[in-house]
């Protein structure tokens, strides 16, 4: 049937005639479309409109035409009022304008003819692809009467064509069956038991454990890195608050505690029966006090800064800021500097436990004009050009005495002193660090490496900006291995020093 009649796959949509007939159906709608807008713009050009010509494809001769012939009668007008109608020059410009108008009305009506023309050629594509639509109209419901007889016979052929396999499926079977009740049947491969068992094979356990415990214990680092969001590295700190990270200080053990007290420099206290000539011993510096020397270096080091005073804080309690500050202090009073050390944290006081001192009365009492700076300053045994001004008693108002009494303290204090340190309370939750980091002349930031939240330190830098504070830059603080390879170095100093040591015993 398909090779006597020419019908193949009807109701497959890739059917030739049915996407001929699509063609010409999408042809003449485009066609009509086309005679509706020529017709339009045809009707407009019997009606003698101008812009209808010139809006016409084809006519930017026509366009050029109608511009001279208004260049022409601005210049006529312009000679009129210049020379009048009877001289020469007003004469030839009136003939080139008759000229131009001609050629004007020649080129309209060509233009009117050659749209004319385009609506008649339109007009017949119109009748054509309408003649030429019946047509596949009716080819195509030719096919279909075709079609028709060809679905029957394709289903039944499709039926008998199940059917024969079915049958021959079960022709199968019989004569296996057959097969099976016969003499005939033997053995060809006997039935063996496996050596290998099927189940359990612990080797591809094994190993499917050990890939998913990877996978999990991989997504569950991922999941932590992400969540984590506090400050470990100062890449981090340079890369998110565009500072300086000016010293990086290690994490020391409990054990260790005693070894950076900010009275550890001074060999008196550590060997009071040591005489002043008797050499002090190569082990009394620890990474610690390295780490606060470095600090210094870069304080001292820094270009075009009058760092006379410096203020330091951190975010919230409990980051090392008080022991960085006395330990910076010994360090500067080392080096032969006046040096003050003043603990602003009337708060919560630690600089007095530090160094052993009595805190009764201290800078509260100097705010409050009850005493003079100079009978309460105390200064460090053992550790020359160091003094000390404790936090005193606590006030109920500690931040409007230091905005009302700091910056005439610390004009006397300028005088006086070659180095002022402030032991500042922590910016987050508190006021009194305005006052005082808008008067130093730097502003250093301690964070807790691993435990700082990022968005603590953003809040402490925007609100020491908000006053105006010269941030100097950030101290990194409690670094140790498990927050990074870089930090192992630490331990090449400890090394280091106990091999130099054992030398110099030896």
């Amino acid at each position: 049937y398909e090779n006597k009649y020419d019908v193949l796959n009807p109701d497959s949509k890739d059917n030739i005639m049915l996407a001929r007939l699509s063609q010409v159906n999408q042809e003449l709608d485009t066609a009509q479309n086309h005679l509706i807008q020529i017709q339009s713009q045809n009707a407009l050009a019997k009606s003698g409109n101008l812009d209808a010509l010139i809006a016409t494809e084809h006519n930017e001769y026509l366009l050029s035409l109608t511009k001279r012939v208004q260049q022409d009668q601005r210049s006529l007008r312009q000679m009129a009022q210049v020379y009048g109608p009877k001289f020469p020059i007003y004469r030839e410009q009136a003939a080139l304008l008759r000229h131009d108008r001609a050629l004007l009305s020649a080129q309209e009506r060509h233009a009117a003819d050659q749209l004319h023309s385009r609506y008649q050629m339109a007009a017949v594509r119109v009748h054509l692809l309408r003649q030429e639509l019946a047509r596949q109209k009716l080819a195509m419901d030719r096919f279909n009467l075709k079609a028709i007889p060809y679905s029957t016979l394709r289903a039944a052929a499709q039926n008998y064509t199940k059917l024969y396999y079915q049958l021959l499926q079960r022709i199968q079977e019989a004569a296996v069956s057959a097969n099976l009740h016969s003499e005939t049947l033997r053995v060809i491969s006997p039935a063996l038991v496996e050596q290998v068992p099927v189940f359990p094979r612990p080797f591809r356990t094994a190993v499917i454990a050990f890939l998913v415990s990877l996978v999990l214990a991989l997504g569950f680092v991922l999941l932590r890195g992400a969540l984590d969001n506090s400050i470990t590295s100062a890449e981090q700190i340079e890369l998110w608050f565009n500072l300086p990270v000016l010293a990086t200080l290690p994490k020391v053990p409990l054990r260790d505690l005693s070894k950076i007290s900010p009275l550890t420099p001074a060999i008196k206290l550590l060997h009071p029966h040591a005489s002043e000539e008797e050499p002090a011993p190569r082990n009394t510096k620890t990474a610690y006090h390295e780490a606060v020397s470095t600090l210094q270096s870069a304080l001292l080091l820094a270009k075009n800064q009058d760092l006379q005073t410096l203020a330091l804080t951190s975010s919230v309690p409990s980051e090392g800021k008080s022991t960085i500050t006395a330990n910076l202090a010994v360090a500067f009073a080392n080096m032969g500097k006046r040096t003050i050390l003043i603990d602003t944290d009337m708060r919560k006081p630690s600089q007095h436990r530090l160094f052993n001192c009595p805190n009764r009365r201290g800078l509260s009492s100097v705010l409050r004009g009850q005493a003079h700076f100079e009978q309460l300053n105390l200064e460090i045994p053992g550790i020359p050009n160091l003094s000390l001004l404790p936090a005193g008693s606590n006030p109920a108002n500690p931040s409007e005495l230091l905005h009302l009494g700091l910056p005439d303290l610390l004009d006397q204090l300028r005088a006086r002193f070659d180095q002022i340190i402030f032991d500042c309370p922590p910016v987050l939750g508190f006021s009194d660090i305005a006052s005082i980091a808008n008067q130093a002349d730097g502003c250093l930031l301690v964070v807790h490496a691993g435990e700082t939240e990022r968005q603590m330190v953003s809040g402490s830098l925007r609100q020491l900006q908000a006053v105006q504070a010269r941030m100097l830059g950030i101290i990194l603080n409690f670094v140790s291995e498990s927050l990074g390879s870089y930090y192992t170095y630490y331990n090449y100093y400890r090394k280091y020093s106990d091999t130099e040591t054992a030398e110099e015993q030896a």
